[in-house]
């Protein structure tokens, strides 16, 4: 069966009229990167203008083509007329990228202004001169001030617009790509951030050179008190000392949100037209109090607890902050319990422990295994695990906080059996190798990685041998079962047949909800049973050919598969995959749960856009619809439409 896809990574095949070669420049002598010997002999003519009413030829725009995305692109300029051909190409299938300063990044085909994915453009054998014509958008304009906190020019400050997109109902702050949306002020303190595409942006200051540099801020009465000793020193030795006044406060650069917020929260969005040009975005400098923490840990019957880490967060983390993360450093305890936490700067945080009770923590001194090592090293990215758990809000407030006690408390727990749906293999009779991880549903793609990789998730799994399992050290929050080297692949490798000795998971049920791609929310105190995790030998197969208009095997172009359903649309759901067909153009993507799923191959994708509901809402009405049942294999072919 083959079906066409009429929008979704489009190939347009351009049938070549007879006509009299126009003198355009070679993309040979324009800066592409010719082969060492002709390669082919096709010709592909590209022609650039203005997307204006009154449109006009484009010049030295810098026009790549490549096919596929790891194919090595070859790139071209512009000349007056807005032209450039690539000579001796090969039968093909090739994306095309057109870019220019001061204006935005052109995708050909793309729906979205300056974001892929495209349209590739079909070459073929022994065709010439084929035109492909593109319009580029004239870049937004946001130009500013930033002052110093004294009303002074600042001049060399990084000055950083950040799109904002919304995912899963939540506002996300993204950066942009080739170094786009960030400049340097000049030596008036004025910057100006050009060629954005339309949409909605915060500009900041993010300062991460200058932020967690505490220093103290010198009063009026130390100055005083710093003149007086100067002029003692003229006297005789006799004269009477003098008493400093108490030191200033200590304070932090930190970083600052148009209109001028320290607070990521509160962060006006700048929702920019076509080609519009915003004055007056105006940004100054701050210094914020800063406050030291200080405490300490303790188990249950008051004992301090040595060696281990204490978190600081956001209580309520905003998707638009994209630089806590980078301020905020994890303190170890000392022998006595006690930990320190400085330059912690005004706002709502989250102290947090995740450890197993030490009894006596004199024996627990001395260097870690290096098991042991490996879990604490992952604790400071983020992580960690244990039997325990503690946090405490606090709210800081520019003074510093000395009594704080995290006490540890028992976790809650996840209990449940392992089943193995057998058709070929003979189920294993010791299961205590089946290997399970719970990791927050809110980690990070890095953080999943490290946990898969150190066997350290975010609680104690214990396997008996007859399959029943008990997670244990739970603490609050929602968290996704899966097994380690699934969350492997859904961190790296979407598509990725994420299968350990034959056997892959097809789903973790509690409550007829499936865990492994929609999150379970803990509570304290609450403790979960019943959970059914389920192996099978014969996962389902969606399998094909990518072929482009003309019948041709086509691997350049990744598949992307995702669920119908938009609350599958999540970091880390297996309902979400890519992967990138064969060099023959074959493609394979296995262990899909059982469902109704979208299926598109695009000319690029980042791994970003999997979860980003704009860029899976793009591709869904030109996308062939299936479903897959359990254990199904399915194939299907991919032909590539033709466009307009």
């Amino acid at each position: 069966m083959k079906m066409s896809l009429l929008a979704c990574a489009i190939i347009v095949t351009i049938a070549l009229p007879v006509q009299a070669r126009v003198q355009t420049r070679d993309a040979r002598t324009a800066g592409a990167a010719p082969s060492a010997t002709p390669s082919g002999r096709a010709e592909l003519t590209v022609v650039v203008s203005t997307d204006e009413p009154s449109t006009q030829p484009l010049r030295r725009v810098s026009v790549a083509i490549q096919a596929g995305e790891i194919d090595i692109p070859r790139i071209g300029v512009t000349d007056d007329a807005g032209r450039v051909v690539f000579r001796e190409l090969t039968a093909g299938n090739y994306r095309i990228v057109a870019s220019r300063p001061g204006y935005v990044r052109t995708f050909y085909g793309s729906l979205l202004a300056g974001r892929g994915p495209g349209v590739a453009v079909s070459v073929v054998e022994g065709q010439r001169n084929p035109e492909v014509r593109i319009r580029m958008l004239r870049g937004s304009v946001l130009t500013g001030i930033v002052r110093d906190s004294s009303g002074r020019p600042a001049p060399n400050q990084q000055v950083q617009a950040l799109m904002v997109r919304t995912a899963g109902g939540e506002k996300r702050a993204v950066n942009l790509d080739a170094g786009i949306g960030s400049v340097i002020t000049d030596d008036r303190g004025a910057y100006r951030i050009f060629g954005l595409a339309p949409g909605d942006y915060i500009v900041s200051l993010p300062l991460i050179g200058l932020t967690g540099q505490q220093v103290r801020q010198m009063t009026t009465a130390e100055l005083a008190w710093a003149d007086k000793v100067a002029a003692s020193t003229a006297r005789p030795s006799t004269a009477p000392a003098i008493a400093a006044p108490p030191e200033g406060p200590s304070v932090s650069y930190a970083p600052v949100y148009y209109p001028g917020t320290t607070v990521a929260a509160e962060a006006g969005v700048l929702t920019i037209g076509p080609s519009e040009e915003r004055g007056g975005v105006d940004l100054a400098l701050a210094v914020v109090p800063t406050a030291q923490i200080r405490g300490r840990v303790v188990d249950g019957e008051n004992r301090p607890q040595s060696d281990v880490t204490v978190q600081v967060r956001p209580t309520q983390p905003d998707a638009l902050d994209l630089y806590s993360s980078l301020l905020m450093r994890p303190a170890r305890t000392q022998t006595d319990g006690t930990f320190t936490i400085q330059g912690v700067t005004p706002g709502a945080y989250t102290l947090t422990v995740r450890a197993t009770p030490r009894g006596d923590t004199a024996s627990a001194a001395g260097p870690p295994n290096p098991a042991e090592a490996m879990r604490q090293a992952f604790a400071l990215m983020g992580g960690g695990s244990g039997s325990h758990w503690a946090a405490e809000d606090i709210v800081v407030e520019g003074r510093d906080l000395s009594d704080v006690t995290l006490m540890l408390r028992p976790g809650m727990t996840i209990a449940g059996r392992i089943v193995y749906e057998a058709t070929t293999k003979a189920p294993p009779t010791d299961m205590t190798r089946a290997g399970l991880t719970l990791i927050s549903a809110t980690a990070s793609e890095t953080t999943t990685a490290a946990s898969a990789l150190l066997g350290a998730g975010a609680a104690d799994v214990k396997i008996a041998a007859d399959g029943t399992f008990t997670i244990t050290g739970i603490a609050p929050g929602s968290y996704r079962l899966n097994t380690p080297l699934g969350m492997m692949s859904s961190a790296l490798a979407p598509g990725f047949g994420a299968a350990a000795g034959g056997w892959t998971l097809k789903s973790a049920l509690v409550n007829g909800r499936d865990i492994s791609d929609a999150p379970i929310d803990m509570r304290s105190g609450t403790d979960v049973a019943g959970v059914v995790v389920t192996f099978t030998d014969r996962p389902s197969e969606l399998s094909g050919t990518v072929l482009d208009s003309a019948d041709r095997p086509t691997p350049g172009f990744p598949i992307v598969v995702f669920s119908t359903d938009r609350a599958y649309w999540t970091q880390g759901s297996r309902r979400v995959q890519q992967v990138r067909p064969a060099s023959n153009g074959t493609f394979v993507v296995t262990g899909l749960p059982a469902g109704e799923y979208y299926v598109c191959a695009v000319t690029a994708v980042e791994r970003t856009d999997l979860y980003d509901p704009a860029f899976l809402d793009q591709l869904a009405p030109a996308s062939l619809k299936l479903t897959i049942a359990d254990g199904e294999k399915k194939k299907q072919d991919l032909k590539l439409g033709t466009g307009p």
